[in-house]
């Protein structure tokens, strides 16, 4: 008998943090006091650590420490950018010898010696990410790294006070229901996302876009279409259909996302 291989698309709500409403509209400003870093050294080696902070696992690079901050903002606004304005109040260090991240068969964990001496490192001051919530608010998370080291000259330089800008828009559009017709698929078969939204402010001009990815690791491996929606205003639906054939057999996650025409984000729902 032939054996039905079939792919499985699996969709549901991300997890659900607790949010707060603010009827001021949010400041475009954050600055932040990092605490001290120490210093343990053990057989030689030198480990970094921030209070409060996390480590930077990069194979092939050295364990620094990093620094989370998480702002809660309310429904309908969007962060677009951020930007550093300054960072500042310096120390320097000197002679500090720091592991390198190696990848094992266990997972990832500090190597004992230099490999990469490509002058200071990380080269980035911060990245930053947002976490749509399902009631429609956001967290913006800004992962920033104040601790830089070079491993050719054994030189750290920490900077514990950072002011950023926060570029945002509101929007009164969002992503109201999210859903497939299926919950199981065999490969080649068609599927159909249903996407409901709903635009309580003035008609716009709207681009819908659509991602697959791998459960798990939300690797993308396939961009759908763009679709155009002009003068939205008010509930309106939309079907999302894509062949399954050019997926292996798996676990997929679909993120929809609608921006307006000038690259705007106004809304995102992924389901898993």
């Amino acid at each position: 008998m032939r054996r039905i291989i079939t792919v499985i698309l699996i969709f549901c709500l991300l997890l659900v943090f607790p949010t707060a409403t603010n009827a001021k509209p949010p400041s475009k400003t954050i600055e932040i006091d990092i605490p001290e870093y120490v210093v343990t050294r053990s057989e030689g080696w030198d480990y970094v650590d921030i209070p409060g902070g996390d480590i930077l696992l990069i194979v092939g690079k050295p364990r620094v420490p990093y620094y989370s901050l998480k702002v809660m903002y309310p429904k309908g606004y969007r962060v677009q950018g951020v930007v550093l304005i300054n960072k500042s109040k310096l120390v320097t260090a000197s002679g500090l010898n720091l592991t390198i991240v190696k990848s094992t068969s266990v997972g990832t964990e500090e190597k004992k010696g230099i490999e990469d001496r490509n002058g200071w490192y990380p080269s980035k001051d911060f990245e930053w990410s947002i976490w749509v919530n399902p009631d429609g608010s956001t967290f913006l998370i800004i992962k920033i790294f104040p601790f830089h080291y070079n491993p050719e000259t054994m030189e750290a330089r920490f900077y514990s006070h950072y002011k950023f800008k926060i570029i945002y828009t509101f929007t009164k559009l969002s992503i109201t229901y999210l859903s497939t017709d299926k919950i199981i698929y065999e490969p080649g078969e068609k599927v159909y996302v249903n996407i409901l939204l709903n635009n309580s402010g003035k008609p716009i001009d709207t681009v819908i876009g659509a991602l697959i990815k791998k459960y798990g690791s939300y690797e993308i491996v396939e961009s759908l279409p763009l679709r155009t929606l002009h003068g939205l205003f008010g509930e309106a639906s939309v079907t999302i259909v894509f062949n399954t054939s050019s997926l292996p057999t798996g676990d997929y996650c679909i993120e929809v996302t609608i921006n307006d025409t000038e690259g705007h984000w106004l809304d995102k729902k992924t389901y898993s």
